[in-house]
């Protein structure tokens, strides 16, 4: 029979009519879990490194380091704030991870990390449910590499742990519907699952498997009777006891926390409607296409794959209800992100499912003519080319000046690359040379083992590909870490010796969070809005962490010693306000610099100490 024509059993190993040698079928499958296994250990290897930035790795780390210094596991704190806009799974776990191996960057990642890689997992058991072990891992290898998968479970923040319950809940669903008669005991999972991600990051965690359990109903008219098992008493109760005990003590030491976070920071979010604004929402025009990219290099296979469904769908036989649940996971999270505030990695947690559509073209390769292959890891090598012919530009840019664009501009993908200096990527020469070697390299390798029609070594050689490049991408961002976090400034002022050291910090507090995990000092705030969120204002703070320019202006000239943090670009204006005649400059971290006043000098300064000429 030819395999082309053969109907697609989802139930058996290998299509009806198609032979393939056991030694065969074990030799890719083993390759498989290695890839699997080498960016499992890529994970946990980049979690050393870079340093924590600013903004959620420093906010979600700093507060977990002060949990820990102050020994109340239950109110997160920045800066001795409480930080409530999260339950607190999160820092429960990093806090674990402190107390096994230090307050560090590999301890803060760590949990992250492993909650990543049980994500991965837990869409191969998912993925094996609808068809098997072979494109189970096709789709866990595909999603464990794609370049903004990595990025984005890279940064400490709830997302990677929320992934992980959500597919923990998927999986209850689709073995309950699977084996009727332990449905019971699934559901119970499945609200286990939700109670837990909801500690993580919000209602999130319930509110999608509830909407996908109703669009299956919905849909799939035969199923009805197996949903309405999903709520019992006994499921509500286990989600009950997991979320309310916490939620219940915060209102109790704070009261309005309810209203505040369920209806302002959470609904707020998913409308777009949270006061104050805590983030700039990402642009449809921008946020959509930029997909493309963050899936890459899979999404070159997005035709491959649209040809392989539309030619293979009526032969495979999916169970249309947990084909169902897969479309409705994704379906639900992308349309919610239409109307939400909306950030670079808001559909993440649905990318499980796209790492199946991707996959589908490798899963049986033969159904597909090469061309749908071959052009794409032509575009690969070709991407290497294009990374050899910037050297040249790079180059010849380099004095050329320009300015990298403040901290605070730099709060999406796009406006990130976009603000940095032509200097600044001088820095980045090596890396470069590397990853576009690596490209070339591997698409070369991949077209040929396709020209071959040996496509499933052509899926190992680009997997193997990303794989040295996230290693380039880490080290990239350590090169540049000076941008994004003020460890540096952090370091140096805790090396001052004056115990009454007064660091003041200006602009908005979650720009420069990398100081409550790096800096041992009490900070305080000017020009900063931070009185306007909820705590501030239930706490009556404002006098205390945040002064006035006319206050720190009396500071700066007193006998305490001060250090003032701020964006180089605002020198001249402090320069002014301050009445000085020269700057001296403390410390610095990327565009942000430190100003010492007269009084915080001492004979074992900072090897970065510089004065700024006369009047800027």
């Amino acid at each position: 029979m030819d395999p082309s024509t053969a109907i697609i059993d989802s139930s058996q190993k290998e299509p009806l009519g198609q032979t393939l040698s056991r030694s065969v079928l074990l030799t890719r499958l083993g390759a498989l879990w290695a890839i699997l296994s080498l960016a499992f250990a890529a994970f946990i290897v980049t979690s050393f490194f870079p340093a924590l930035y600013d903004e959620t790795d420093s906010q979600y780390s700093g507060a977990a380091k002060e949990m820990i210094q102050s020994g109340d596991w239950l109110i997160p704190t920045n800066n001795q704030v409480p930080r409530l806009h999260k339950p607190p799974l999160v820092y429960w776990t990093q806090i674990a991870s402190m107390r096994v191996f230090g307050i560090n960057e590999f301890a803060a990642r760590l949990p992250l990390d492993l909650a990543t890689i049980g994500w991965v997992l837990m869409m191969y058991l998912i993925i094996r449910e609808l068809a098997g072990s072979r494109l189970a891992l096709k789709a866990a290898a595909l999603l464990s590499t794609m370049t903004g998968f990595f990025i984005f479970t890279h940064i400490v923040m709830p997302e990677p742990m929320l992934g992980f319950f959500l597919a923990v809940t998927f999986y209850a669903f689709i073995r309950g519907w699977k084996t009727p008669g332990q449905s019971h005991k699934w559901f119970l999972l499945a609200w286990a699952a939700m109670g837990l991600g909801t500690m993580c990051k919000g209602l999130h965690a319930m509110l999608y498997p509830l909407a996908v359990a109703g669009v299956v109903a919905w849909l799939k008219p035969g199923s009805r009777s197996f949903w309405k098992g999903l709520f019992s008493l006994q499921g509500a109760a286990l989600f009950l006891l997991i979320v309310v005990p916490w939620y219940a003590y915060v209102e109790y030491r704070f009261h309005g926390f309810l209203w505040n976070h369920i209806v302002n920071e959470q609904i707020g979010h998913m409308f777009h409607k949270r006061w104050p604004p805590s983030a700039n929402q990402v642009p449809h025009t921008i946020f959509w296409p930029q997909h493309l990219v963050l899936w890459l290099p899979w999404s070159l296979f997005i035709p491959a794959a649209i040809v392989w469904w539309r030619t293979n769908r009526a032969k495979v036989k999916f169970d249309p209800v947990i084909l169902t649940i897969l479309g409705a996971w994704a379906g639900v999270t992308f349309l919610s992100v239409v109307f939400s505030s909306r950030q670079d990695y808001y559909t993440m947690t649905a990318w499980g499912v796209v790492a199946i559509f991707l996959a589908l073209p490798w899963w049986h390769p033969e159904r597909v003519k090469r061309v749908w292959f071959m052009v794409p890891c032509v575009l690969i090598a070709l991407a290497g080319v294009a990374g050899f012919c910037t050297l040249p530009l790079i180059h010849a840019a380099a004095g050329t000046g320009g300015r990298t664009i403040p901290t605070e501009e730099r709060d999406r993908i796009f406006s990130t690359l976009s603000g940095l200096s032509a200097d600044f990527w001088q820095s980045q020469i090596t890396v470069i040379q590397i990853a576009s070697f690596s490209f070339l390299v591997g698409g070369i390798l991949a077209g040929y083992w396709v020209f071959r029609h040996r496509i499933h070594t052509a899926f190992n050689a680009i997997a193997c590909m990303v794989i040295v490049n996230i290693f380039m991408a880490m080290w990239s961002m350590a090169l540049i870490e000076q941008y994004f976090t003020l460890k540096q400034v952090a370091i140096d002022i805790n090396h001052h010796p004056r115990q009454d050291l007064f660091v003041v910090c200006e602009g908005r507090h979650h720009v420069a969070a990398s100081l409550f995990f790096y800096c041992d000092r009490k900070i305080h705030w000017v020009n900063s809005p931070l009185k306007d969120e909820f705590v501030a204002r239930e706490l009556k703070i404002a006098d205390r962490d945040f002064i006035s320019e006319e206050k720190l202006a009396k500071l700066w000239n007193s006998d305490r010693p001060v250090i003032l943090i701020t964006e180089e670009s605002n020198l001249p204006s402090w320069q002014e306000k301050l009445g000085l005649d020269s700057i001296k400059i403390y410390s610095r971290s990327g565009t942000r610099v430190a100003l010492m006043n007269e009084s915080a000098k001492f004979v074992a300064a900072p090897h970065v100490i510089e004065t700024k000429p006369e009047r800027l």
